[in-house]
């Protein structure tokens, strides 16, 4: 049995989704919009600094401790007059900072909740996928983690959309928050089918047999009295029986030969109705025999 209320979990899992996404638009109507209008200006911001430089293995900003750096001398380059380079680093620190605090609410607020109520095998895919997407997340929002190798867990699909073409060795540090973005919206999603599919199989997948089946019965025969629990037995051995019966199942022939080729169908047991995959090809090489799609029909003279 799981150590809170499921019900009220999930109630309050589906509150507390809704105000990730919201949080999630919020984001992207701010700092991130400013930021990526000039992505331009952000790159040359990071090259202002003595640390943000290009070198024979690309560039020197790989991680966000990093970009701080950047922020701090862009700060004394500035001196007193604050300029739009100084303004750029900025919304990315205060995203990253932003991305930081929801994180950490998605671990306390989602991410335990759904590894401490998932007790069923049609739960299990979304669940982990959750886990692997938080600790993704928390993994590319350390100080000094190198974001370089991005694209090894996200697929370049992510990264297009973003006017990065003229500064591909930047790519990662630019495409860095609209990854973590995209990532913390997958999570909302799979929170929403993780409890949708914990809807559809009921709370009674926490109601274990060993702690309810006693409880019944010390119900059942404190209201009912002595006459009638000695027939309380008699429904608990039907399930015995059936269960038994279960075991003893015969296999039907499309089981065996499911078993003998391992799921794929033989040449021999194709249904009549279904065509060959295989491409049509010469049966005789030696003759030259050249056959070619049916569909192209050759007209006789």
């Amino acid at each position: 049995m799981a150590r809170k209320d499921p019900s009220m979990t999930l109630q309050y899992m589906s509150e507390v989704n809704g105000q990730l996404s919201d949080e999630i638009r919020q984001l992207r109507q701010g700092d991130y919009t400013r930021l990526f209008k000039q992505s331009r200006s952000f790159i040359d911001a990071l090259l202002r600094s003595p640390k943000g430089q290009l070198t024979t293995y690309g560039p020197s900003v790989t991680s966000i401790a990093k970009v701080r750096d950047c922020y701090e001398d862009s700060k004394r380059l500035d001196k007193d007059r604050k300029t739009h380079f100084t303004q750029v680093i900025g919304y990315f620190i205060s995203l990253v900072d932003a991305l930081k605090i929801l994180v950490q609410r998605v671990r306390e607020w989602i991410g335990d909740s759904v590894n401490e109520l998932t007790v069923h095998e049609r739960q299990r895919a979304p669940a982990k996928k959750i886990q692997s997407e938080i600790d993704f997340m928390e993994k590319f929002l350390e100080e000094h983690n190198d974001f370089t190798d991005l694209h090894k867990h996200k697929t370049l699909e992510e990264f297009r959309g973003l006017n990065t073409g003229e500064v591909p060795a930047w790519g990662a540090v630019v495409n860095l928050i609209p990854v973590l973005l995209k990532t913390a919206d997958s999570i909302a999603e799979l929170t929403a089918k993780w409890s949708s599919i914990t809807h559809r199989l009921g709370m009674g997948i926490y109601e274990t047999a060993p702690a309810g089946r006693p409880d019944s019965r010390a119900r059942g025969g404190s209201a009912t009295g002595g006459p009638r629990s000695s027939s309380r037995p008699s429904p608990q051995k039907t399930p015995e029986r059936s269960g038994s019966g279960a075991v003893k199942t015969r296999k039907t022939y499309a089981d065996k030969m499911d078993e003998k080729f391992k799921g794929r169908i033989s040449l021999l047991e194709r249904p009549p109705w279904k065509p060959s995959s295989q491409i049509p090809h010469n049966l005789y090489p030696q003759l030259h025999i050249h056959l070619g799609s049916p569909t192209n029909h050759v007209p006789y003279n």
